[in-house]
């Protein structure tokens, strides 16, 4: 009995041991979640065949990973990489069991960004129509106070200048103005949206001709000398053989020394208006205006830089009494007396000079 006992008992254990190595040797096989199936809603086909459309199957979004590298497993990190998660992609099931891939949209966020950007652009297109259309050009320019001067020149030195009326610099179009005519004084300038540029200006008014070797100056009652332009009248004329006695002398440009020295000096003193107005000597102005009032008929004024001014003479000659006419009077009675000697004499002379009345004197050649 003690035998069969410790059998039983044997066996036993044994059918508990190989119970445990089946439990443990078991493979368990895990079960896949089944997703509730999409509802499916008939299409009506409106051919006669009806079908059940069939629902597009999104692809679940996978998010970025970060993979550090390590040299050793407890080691600082040598770098961070961020994998690019997998583009959003749709699939489409067609009834027929054939899926179709269809590309995804972009999600698009709103952001104050594309305000500022957008108005960017327009601000940009607007500028470049306003420097571009012809609607924005300069088109028309009236002038008001002038007589002599074409409203053709004036345009032609503005259009010069400027295109638009946006970027129409003013005190710019007015100085080329200045530098243009100077004859031409108080000059302003409006601009209005249409593209009208109104511009007004006095004329000086000439009262002097100056004939010196062939050119001829026009000079106002301030010496101011000017081109002439137009037809004025009859203006008191002086005839010289020599340059016109400026405040600002004219010095011409003989070689490319001379016209590198005027380039360099007008970077560093840049002309104005001013600088483009010169005025005839005042000390000949006020002789040749005062001398003018004692010219005997069929005489002209003249002027000698050594001698002054004077007249020709209708007999031939010519006679000169400086630039003091404050004793005209004593210098008109000596200049007679000399006349008078010659003519007694038979001499016919060429130039009498009474400028200095102690030491007269007269050339027949």
């Amino acid at each position: 009995m003690s035998d069969r006992a410790t059998r039983q008992e044997q066996s036993r254990a044994e059918q508990l041991r190989l119970q445990r190595q089946q439990t443990s040797r078991a493979v368990v096989i895990p079960t896949k979640k089944e997703a509730p199936e999409p509802v499916r809603h008939p299409v009506v086909n409106p051919f006669g065949r009806s079908t059940v459309q069939q629902p597009s199957i999104e692809q679940p979004i996978k998010r970025a990973a970060v993979i550090s590298s390590r040299s050793t497993p407890f080691s600082t990190p040598l770098r961070d990489s961020v994998s690019t998660p997998a583009r959003r992609k749709a699939y489409h099931v067609a009834a027929n069991g054939v899926e179709t891939r269809l590309p995804s949209m972009p999600r698009l966020h709103f952001s104050w960004q594309w305000v500022s950007g957008f108005m960017v652009v327009v601000a940009l297109a607007a500028v470049v129509l306003m420097l571009t259309l012809d609607v924005f050009k300069i088109n028309q320019v009236q002038v008001e106070g002038l007589q002599r001067i074409q409203s053709a020149d004036v345009l032609a030195v503005v259009q010069k200048n400027t295109q638009s009326i946006f970027t129409i610099d003013r005190q710019k179009v007015v100085n080329e103005i200045y530098f243009a005519f100077p004859e031409l004084t108080n000059v302003t300038l409006k601009v209005d949206q249409s593209g009208a540029i109104l511009i007004t200006a006095a004329e000086r008014t000439p009262v002097l001709a100056w004939d010196a070797a062939e050119d001829l100056y026009w000079f106002d009652a301030d010496g101011v000398v000017m081109t002439p332009r137009g037809d004025v009248g009859p203006l008191m004329m002086v005839n010289s053989d020599s340059a016109v006695p400026l405040t600002k002398p004219v010095t011409g440009i003989h070689s490319a020394v001379d016209f590198a020295n005027l380039v360099l000096a007008r970077k560093v003193d840049p002309l104005t208006p001013a600088d483009m107005i010169n005025n005839l000597n005042p000390e000949v102005m006020k002789a040749a205006i005062e001398l003018n009032a004692l010219l005997p008929g069929g005489a002209s004024l003249v002027y000698d830089p050594i001698s002054g001014i004077g007249w020709r003479d209708p007999r031939g000659w010519k006679v000169f009494f400086g630039l003091d006419l404050s004793n005209i009077a004593f210098k008109q009675v000596e200049y007679q007396a000399i006349v008078d000697a010659l003519t007694a004499k038979g001499i016919t002379p060429t130039v009498i000079s009474v400028a200095n009345v102690d030491f007269p004197y007269y050339r027949t050649r």
